[in-house]
């Protein structure tokens, strides 16, 4: 029997061949789109980041020339004996604050931990603080209880914005309300001047 050879067609070779090159530039051509959305995406991480650093910088500033005087402000007690209590005030800003108002509060033991709810009869309130440190005087604190005091000093800042230094050391926001108002005080107020110089028990 004759064997007869098959001859391949050569108009099914160059449609193979065609169809191969036109698999071949689909996939260069999926891989360059790939490749593309890839460095876009990176871009786009690139400049979001960029862009978050910058607002959490303006941010942190902003927060920062709002509550820098008011960070500055500190209070404690600075003795206490024959009837009465000295606070110190710390003032590390350049400026003054005003209508300063010191609360007796419970740092550990029975008592209120908010100066809202701390003794009226224990306030003290002070005119103005100026810059570093001066002193106020107020009534004997009972340490009944268990009751270990701190102090929670309110004030209004030199941009007219008004703030109370927990015990903790936190910053509370009164907003527009004045420390007066914030713990309803009522009149009339025995305002004092601080002292500059140290009291002599101190």
């Amino acid at each position: 029997m004759r064997q007869t050879s098959s001859v391949a067609d050569p108009a099914v070779l160059v449609s193979s061949s065609a169809n191969g090159w036109e698999q071949a530039y689909t996939i260069i051509t999926g891989i360059g789109v790939v490749g593309t959305l890839g460095l876009f995406y990176l871009a786009f991480r690139q400049i979001k980041t960029e862009r978050d650093a910058r607002l959490s910088t303006a941010e942190a500033a902003e927060k920062d020339r709002v509550e820098g005087q008011a960070r500055s402000i500190s209070s404690w007690i600075a003795s206490e004996g024959g009837g009465g209590t000295w606070y110190a005030i710390e003032n590390s800003s350049k400026d003054p604050v005003y209508g300063v108002i010191l609360n007796v509060v419970a740092y550990y033991g029975a008592g209120a931990k908010e100066g809202v709810n701390s003794s009226p009869g224990l306030r003290v309130f002070v005119s103005i603080a100026p810059p570093g440190r001066c002193y106020a005087y107020g009534s004997e604190i009972d340490r009944g209880m268990y009751f270990h005091p701190a102090v929670e000093i309110a004030f209004t800042d030199r941009n007219m914005r008004n703030w109370a230094r927990m015990w903790d050391g936190s910053l509370l926001s009164l907003d527009k309300q004045r420390p007066l108002a914030y713990y309803k005080v009522e009149e009339p107020i025995s305002w004092q001047l601080p002292r500059l110089s140290s009291p002599p028990s101190i």
